[in-house]
């Protein structure tokens, strides 16, 4: 990954605060700084994607390399809010679109996709995986970041998730089967698996 220090105000783009969230962003901004090393290009003049981009924690921050930034999420109330930050900071070169992320084409083809917090969320991340191949640049990357599924924070909180999703309860109770509707964690991943796929 690329030594380019993190600029304050990549880090003081994003709304994210913790520790661990700020690990996120420089493993990001690593990732990019280094595709344009490899390109022998600016930040600026790569093509950026951000998939289910939320409220814009790591899409603001990618404004700040001053190229155009395509961001998409299925959740309007997030969008909307990712719009007025981008406002408020003076991003006008961010393009945030409802899409599904399962389902999306735009026909352009990017110099990095970022997937952060994405691929857990999903019943079928290999379906996610396929589309964001289809839409990388020859020698483009995919940057995935992802909880370590089995680290304490993960294993805590499945646990609480379990009874849920135990269709056999549900029915026993009148309900209909599981869905987390793409808020609950539905996959957890090792290194390994994450990269395997």
């Amino acid at each position: 990954m690329s030594n380019a220090p993190v600029t304050n105000d990549y880090l003081a783009a994003s709304a994210y605060t913790d520790p661990v969230d700020k690990k996120k962003l420089r493993f990001v901004y690593a990732a990019v700084t280094r595709q344009a090393e490899l390109r022998g290009v600016a930040p600026a003049e790569l093509l950026l994607l951000d998939v289910a981009c939320g409220v814009g924690g790591i899409t603001l921050p990618l404004a700040t390399f001053g190229g155009r930034v395509r961001a998409f999420d299925i959740d309007e109330a997030d969008l909307s809010l990712l719009r007025e930050r981008a406002v408020a900071a003076g991003f006008e070169n961010i393009l945030a679109t409802r899409e599904d992320a399962l389902a999306f084409r735009d026909g352009r083809e990017y110099d990095v996709i970022v997937a952060s917090e994405v691929f857990e969320h999903l019943t079928h991340p290999d379906k996610l995986a396929e589309n964001c191949a289809r839409h990388l640049r020859r020698g483009g990357i995919l940057v995935v970041t992802t909880p370590n599924g089995y680290g304490p924070w993960e294993m805590v909180n499945s646990t609480k998730l379990i009874p849920r999703r135990w269709n056999w309860l549900r029915r026993l109770v009148g309900k209909g089967p599981h869905d987390g509707a793409g808020r609950e964690h539905e996959q957890r991943y090792t290194r390994g698996r994450l990269v395997a796929m």
